[in-house]
């Protein structure tokens, strides 16, 4: 449900504070503090840019300051994408000689940037910044893909994923009863993977 006029004042103000944000040449501007300071400040510049670009940042940001004009304040999460692979490539020998090589290969090194909606996040209480929290929890919604490539990439340990039960005996008996349930109460259901709430906790390690 829509209320024209709250969803115009919305987008109104949203409008305003993306363009002063985009109506400069560069997102970014970065100055030394002495004059022989000026070229490490255009590397750092350049480089922070690049990486902006690399993020697609412009539509995440629009995103994050719609929920900001909503609720009055949003949150994103930045972290570093790394990811390596055993492929076939081509490289140049000593000679100058272009030959077929295999081995493990960086295919991504790059930071991301990720919009979280402030109604699955869980802040710890009575801290009035993030950085004097001892804990925040983030709760996602994912396939059993997403948990196994997660595994794969060591951010969640084999353990843990040990512990996530797969309701059903497969995907199609799991899915099945899930659209059983939710069509006896007149909701049709079009996903065709089943999803997992998964809860992540950043802060101190539990003793």
């Amino acid at each position: 449900v829509f209320v024209n006029e709250t969803l115009g004042a919305t987008e109104s103000i949203v409008s305003q504070i993306f363009h002063s944000i985009t109506s400069e040449t560069k997102p970014v501007m970065v100055m030394g503090r002495e004059e022989t300071d000026n070229r490490s400040a255009r590397l750092i510049e350049n480089m922070t840019i690049a990486y902006l670009d690399v993020m697609d940042y412009l539509p995440k940001i629009l995103r994050c300051i719609r929920q900001m004009v909503k609720y009055g304040t949003t949150i994103a999460k930045v972290c570093w994408e790394f990811e390596s692979k055993d492929m076939v490539y081509r490289e140049k020998n000593e000679e100058g000689a272009t030959e077929i090589a295999k081995g493990n290969k960086v295919v991504k090194d790059r930071p991301d940037l990720q919009y979280v909606d402030l109604l699955d996040v869980a802040l710890d209480p009575g801290k009035s910044s993030i950085e004097t929290m001892n804990w925040i929890v983030v709760r996602k919604r994912v396939d059993w893909d997403y948990i196994k490539d997660m595994e794969r990439k060591t951010i969640y340990s084999a353990g843990q994923v040990k512990k996530i039960s797969r309701p059903g005996s497969s995907k199609k008996d799991y899915l099945g009863n899930k659209k059983e349930r939710l069509s006896s109460i007149g909701i049709m259901d079009l996903s065709s993977e089943p999803e997992f709430e998964i809860l992540e906790f950043w802060g101190k390690a539990p003793l």
